[in-house]
């Protein structure tokens, strides 16, 4: 297939994904018909990674439409065969935007981008105790595949305030917010929340459909909170990016004073240990610059804390950072800097 494809006529094509016989494998299959799906599932994400050819995803898109009865049936089963689900469309998903991201959306991936998120709607509404980690990062993946992409143009989804899209793009937020940060952080892949948050909130669209709910200010909050507490326990891009959609200029966030110290106190921890990629000390210092801005008194207080319970190589870094955030110092994050040169390996939070 991977040496072949691109000769393939798309009927031929259609027939030869045909040949891929759920109920013939459910059959025939000695370990019963969950261990058929699983191969069954496994066979499609082999297919489409061979894919490199926009008609031929279109007919594996078409196809596994024509299929949704019997792979609906899953959805209601075993947590294994649900993740199975979610992984496969995932790895849909991320293929079509990088295949079909240059074409007209046609009504077949509106079709199918509706589908996927109705799948999502599904798994999210499972009682909380069956949804794991595990199944809320291929959530994210999808998430991040679909906003990100214009293979299925969810902004047009949005934009006519698609019921279904929207209702799950703010569960899927909430289970976010619910799960334990270090569950999360200790994923492979973890960097999937991440950008799926930022993806929710880069895309106009998606920001106007959150915006609309009563909650949305709550939302806000928790996803700081959530990822101030990430933030504890690990340093990523993807995660100081996310960061910096929550904490931006004029963001809700920033009203909550919790929140704020939270994500204060871990900032100020990785510019004083050296923790942070030197291409993000900027936006690094900006946010923290806004946390303190927001709430001076409270982030003065927090400053002179930590600063009774650093070492000495790290009360150097927090008294200067002090000194500038209260001086509201231009270029704050130059002269940081310039003060302290980010050379060698960086140090440990262990160090504290």
């Amino acid at each position: 297939l991977r040496l072949g494809y691109e000769h393939l006529d798309a009927s031929v094509f259609y027939r030869f994904l045909d040949s891929l016989d759920l109920p013939a494998l459910e059959e025939a299959g000695p370990a019963g018909p969950d261990a058929a799906f699983a191969v069954f599932m496994s066979d499609v994400r082999g297919v489409v990674a061979a894919l490199d050819v926009q008609p031929l995803l279109r007919s594996v898109l078409q196809w596994l439409l024509n299929q949704r009865p019997r792979i609906d049936q899953y959805l209601h089963t075993d947590m294994r065969l649900i993740s199975v689900v979610l992984k496969t469309w995932a790895k849909v998903g991320r293929r079509c935007r990088a295949i079909l991201a240059d074409e007209g959306v046609g009504s077949l991936q509106l079709e199918f981008g509706r589908y996927v998120f109705e799948s999502i709607g599904q798994v999210l509404e499972l009682s909380p105790g069956a949804l794991q980690v595990g199944h809320l990062k291929q959530v994210a993946l999808l998430l991040e595949a679909t906003l990100r992409g214009s293979w299925c143009n969810i902004a047009v989804m949005l934009f006519y305030e698609d019921t279904v899209v929207a209702s799950v793009l703010f569960l899927a937020m909430k289970k976010f917010v619910q799960a334990e940060p270090s569950d999360v952080v200790a994923l492979k892949g973890k960097e999937a929340f991440f950008d799926s948050i930022v993806a929710a909130f880069g895309v106009r669209e998606a920001t106007v459909v959150l915006r609309r709910s009563d909650e949305y200010t709550t939302l806000c909050v928790e996803l700081g909170r959530f990822l101030a507490r990430c933030l504890r326990l690990t340093v990523s891009v993807s995660l100081l990016r996310a960061l910096s959609v929550m904490f931006g200029e004029n963001s809700l966030v920033l009203n909550d004073e919790a929140a704020v110290l939270l994500v204060a106190e871990e900032l100020t921890v990785l510019l004083s240990t050296s923790s942070v990629p030197p291409e993000w000390t900027p936006i690094v210092c900006g946010m923290l610059q806004r946390c303190f801005n927001a709430c001076p008194p409270s982030g003065e207080a927090l400053l002179e804390r930590l600063l009774g319970q650093a070492a000495a190589y790290h009360r150097v870094r927090i008294r200067c950072l002090l000194m500038m955030l209260r001086s509201q110092t231009d270029n704050f994050a130059v002269q940081f800097s310039k003060t302290f040169a980010t050379v060698g390996k960086p140090q440990h939070i262990s160090a504290w």
